[in-house]
């Protein structure tokens, strides 16, 4: 099977270390992380605040996000002193970070919210420019979830990524070899009618990434018996549509559609796959793109689209491709077989992609050895 190609430009921060001192620091860490990352590869500061000062004006682009420090004032609710950013893509949505959590410190420490305007609509409180800002169109990715862990010990460990174009964000962390989050925001390739997905990006948080268990992955279309999303707990894929003459957010789900089998079970890969590297790919593993799918609910039901530069592996087992397997691959500009390439020559390049399980296969570039889980 040909080796994959990249569509974008990809920077890969990987393995970025912070030696545990508190749990407060390491959320202002994670915040100032992914706030500088984001800065440097294509997006822009809208404002900020520091929970000392916040800006003067919705036109106030100073960045106060400038060390973890400065990430690491938390606040109980929307409407207390906290410190928070608000950075714009390259196409104008944008995406907010916020120290915010109810509880009497350490209690909340860990927890920080995330949420995205598709308008690009943010503005500041009014009462209190350090509050948290707000849009009429904010779409929730998390609130009241652990990010970083409520253990008071160890370092965490986290690789980020960005699109070079401004339009794609996803991060991983780890604590004491266990996985703790995954979140990601990022443009997709859009299915939806005209005026549906006017702004198609989609946000996700995750938990797992096999095909049986990862819902914003390659499992089950949501119904409306699944947790609500951006709620305490939610995990998958979520995005912002326009139906009926109504904004909507819908839960997606997808990856792979499964027909039914003689007696009425579902006929999953394992059942015709006899090796993870089939005589048919000639020794390799299937790869296929992603697709979602909105929730199986009035309004909601239909395909939304396929992201950029993420893959699924098809093996004979659920869990297969496993977490740091690594694939062969080209850059954009490569032509296989004639130019680029490892040597120059059109050859695929090592260490290319990367598995974070079987549902997500990742840009790498060769960042670095493994993504570390310690």
């Amino acid at each position: 099977m040909t080796a994959i190609q990249l569509q974008k430009d990809w920077s890969i921060n990987p393995n970025v270390r912070n030696t545990f001192s508190t749990l407060i620091d390491m959320s202002g860490w994670y915040i100032y992380q992914n706030h500088t990352w984001l800065k440097t590869h294509g997006w822009t500061v809208k404002f900020t605040s520091n929970g000392i000062t916040g800006p003067s004006s919705n036109a106030d682009a100073v960045d106060r996000i400038i060390s973890n420090a400065a990430a690491s004032v938390r606040g109980t609710s929307a409407t207390a002193i906290q410190s928070w950013t608000v950075l714009t893509s390259s196409d104008g949505v944008q995406l907010l970070f916020a120290f915010q959590a109810a509880g009497v410190s350490p209690t909340g420490d860990d927890i920080i919210r995330i949420s995205y305007s598709p308008g690009g609509l943010y503005v500041i409180n009014v009462t209190d420019s350090r509050f948290q800002p707000t849009a009429t169109d904010e779409v929730v990715i998390t609130t009241g979830n652990s990010i970083v862990n409520a253990t008071a010990s160890a370092d965490r460990v986290m690789t980020i990524w960005a699109a070079d174009d401004g339009t794609a964000w996803s991060n991983i962390l780890f604590r004491s070899l266990t996985h703790q989050t995954t979140f990601g925001f990022e443009k997709i390739n859009n299915y939806c009618a005209t005026g549906v997905f006017a702004k198609p990006y989609v946000a996700y948080r995750y938990t797992a990434f096999d095909r049986s268990v990862n819902p914003g992955g390659a499992g089950p279309v949501y119904d409306a018996s699944s947790t609500a999303a951006g709620v305490a707990t939610w995990t998958g894929t979520l995005a912002r549509v326009f139906t009926a003459g109504a904004s909507r957010t819908t839960r997606l789900g997808g990856g792979t559609i499964q027909t039914a089998a003689v007696g009425g079970s579902s006929l999953s890969i394992e059942d015709v796959f006899l090796s993870n590297t089939p005589a048919l790919q000639n020794g390799t593993m299937p790869l296929f793109p992603l697709f979602w799918t909105g929730e199986k609910a009035a309004n909601l039901d239909g395909f939304i689209g396929t992201p950029t530069d993420w893959w699924v592996g098809m093996s004979g087992s659920i869990s297969t491709p496993a977490f740091n397997d690594f694939f062969p691959g080209f850059n954009p500009t490569d032509v296989p077989g004639v130019s680029g390439g490892q040597t120059g020559i059109g050859d695929a390049r090592t260490n290319w992609f990367i598995a974070i399980g079987s549902t997500m296969i990742r840009p790498w570039k060769n960042a670095a050895a493994s993504i570390l889980t310690s």
